[in-house]
């Protein structure tokens, strides 16, 4: 009976992502509790100023503002699988799980990428223009998120 309650224990604990530590090879499977945000202000690498979040399988949002030609988009949507395992690919493939986060109150720059996934946080900050392994992630994002997420809206006096 003892056995059994260790194992069901150490079972609940993988389910949860506790027995993943930095540096673990990571599941080719999103998690359950994968969640990812990224916040950009003022980067002239980064398309647009705002936010995109990946909240657990369950939902993507976004309020992005683009600059040229001035417009937003704001909404939400049911997460495509796709989208959330091309999201997490990139993530695994960049090494972002991998690496201490910064503490948020510390994160500096105009791009900053949050994370959980499998009990780990990750906080990873910067400017892609001058950290070409943030750039690299943020591509690799920006090909995994639906496209209109990058396009601005057209302007006014342009033909549709």
């Amino acid at each position: 009976m003892a056995a059994l309650r260790v194992a069901a224990l150490a079972l609940a604990l993988l389910a949860a992502g506790c027995a993943f530590r930095r540096g673990d090879p990571l599941p080719a499977d999103p998690p359950a509790d994968f969640a990812l945000s990224i916040v950009a202000s003022g980067s002239d690498a980064w398309p647009w100023d705002g936010s995109v979040r990946l909240a657990r399988g369950e939902s993507l949002a976004w309020d992005v503002a683009f600059r040229t030609p001035p417009s937003s988009r704001r909404g939400w949507e049911p997460l495509d699988p796709a989208v959330n395992a091309g999201a997490w690919a990139a993530c695994v493939a960049a090494g972002f799980f991998d690496r201490e986060p910064v503490p948020r109150a510390l994160a500096t720059g105009p791009v900053v990428l949050e994370g959980r996934a499998l009990g780990l946080d990750a906080c990873w900050s910067g400017d892609p223009a001058t950290d070409e392994p943030l750039a690299s992630l943020l591509a690799a994002l920006r090909a995994a998120l639906p496209a209109r997420l990058f396009r601005p809206l057209p302007a006014m006096d342009e033909p549709r």
